[in-house]
């Protein structure tokens, strides 16, 4: 009986397994526990990280901030009138939906200069 148990768990964890890799999204909170501020190295941050279509980033940030989709040439100027989306509730989803980058930006005084400022590569 505890064999016919274990294997069943582990078939479990299986099936479970593969249905987040093959359908499963993944949230990411920007910046993780420091989340979207000025003073995190946002190239260290998604250096390592695979990002999917279906995945989610998680932008949170205090009141005062803001969180900007942008261009690439936008992005490499920080420049954010032509803004694709914004954001300043402080918290934020916004679905990966296809492959591709995508470049975010915070447009308060310096911080874009200063790093505060996200491409992602959507595989």
């Amino acid at each position: 009986m505890t064999v016919i148990k274990t294997r069943l768990v582990c078939e479990i964890i299986l099936i479970l397994g593969l249905t987040q890799l093959i359908c499963g999204h993944h949230v990411y909170n920007v910046g993780d526990y420091h989340n979207w501020n000025p003073h995190v190295d946002y190239k260290a941050w998604v250096a390592g990280k695979t990002f999917y279509p279906g995945d989610v980033l998680e932008f949170k940030f205090v009141e005062g901030l803001n969180v900007k989709q942008v261009t690439a040439k936008d992005f490499e100027a920080c420049k954010a009138e032509n803004a694709i989306l914004e954001d300043h509730s402080g918290k934020t989803a916004i679905p990966l939906n296809k492959t591709g980058n995508y470049y975010f930006i915070c447009s308060l005084y310096d911080y874009c200069h200063m790093g505060m400022k996200l491409n992602v590569t959507v595989n």
